[in-house]
């Protein structure tokens, strides 16, 4: 399980750190923050993914990653479980009952019996993020955090992009087999869903289908990329479009690109 950063951490300030957990189609991964420092002390990664593995050999594998390294189970400023799902859905603030969260997700995606569905408000835009979680990984992290708040990816997404001067900002992550787009134009969300997508060809057609739909001309617009997005795939989007972005915090640097393509929603709060 390769270590990426470690900045010779002292665990017995562990509460004052913040510990960020990620799981998606690329693996495991965990972070150390230094919130005082704004520093990433300490991230590593899984050495296997559901796509290798399998949904049931991943989550062995979680369980036994989990339970091997100590620094997992010591007690942080905060925790933050980051599901990075396709199974997600946006509703507006004033039409949300929590007693459909269920009804209204399964309309869209298949709920499977090891799956549980969860909600949050994102107020500043008047919506709520209907999203499911793998029951079975939250209960393994339980065994060593028995508090931590669960977040969609998507949140992070929204309320960074939201936030961002460019008039026309376009979000595209691609991880083989998902494909995320979401669409602003100042701060208002015109689209945000989730795509199959096995090939960097198929999320940028999901992209410009998007701006399509919105009559928005890509030479005027921002994209900001995550994932597994390579030089070539840069290349190419710089043909289209006249500033290309990685999808980072701007407190807390990762150093090289390939970091922050990768797992910048760590280190993003």
């Amino acid at each position: 399980m390769p270590v990426i950063v470690d900045s010779n951490i002292d665990l017995e300030k562990a509460k004052e750190y913040r510990l960020s957990i990620q799981s998606n189609l690329n693996g495991f991964s965990f972070c150390i923050t230094d919130t005082s420092a704004d520093k990433c002390i300490y991230l590593r990664k899984s050495d296997f993914s559901i796509a290798t593995d399998g949904k049931e050999g991943y989550l062995k594998k979680c369980a036994r990653m989990v339970e091997s390294i100590p620094m997992l189970g010591y007690r942080y400023k905060s925790v933050q479980i980051i599901i990075d799902t396709e199974k997600y859905t946006l509703v507006p603030l004033q039409l949300f009952n929590e007693n459909e969260v269920l009804r209204n997700l399964s309309a869209l995606y298949e709920i499977e019996e090891d799956e549980e569905v969860a909600w949050v408000k994102v107020e500043e835009m008047d919506l709520v993020i209907l999203y499911a979680i793998n029951s079975t990984l939250l209960n393994i992290l339980k065994r060593v955090q028995p508090e931590f708040e669960t977040v969609p990816s998507i949140l992070h997404v929204l309320r960074k992009l939201q936030k961002r001067t460019d008039h026309n900002k376009l979000y595209l992550s691609f991880i083989k087999g998902k494909a995320d787009v979401t669409l602003f134009v100042g701060s208002q969300l015109l689209h945000c869903c989730s795509y199959p997508a096995n090939d960097f060809t198929s999320a940028l057609y999901f992209a410009f289908l998007a701006l399509k739909q919105a009559f928005i001309n890509p030479e005027n617009t921002t994209v900001f990329i995550h994932g597994d997005i390579y030089v070539p795939e840069i290349q190419l989007l710089t043909k289209y479009f006249p500033m290309v972005k990685y999808f980072r915090s701007r407190r807390v640097s990762l150093g090289s690109s390939s970091l922050e393509m990768k797992y910048s929603l760590l280190t993003i709060q």
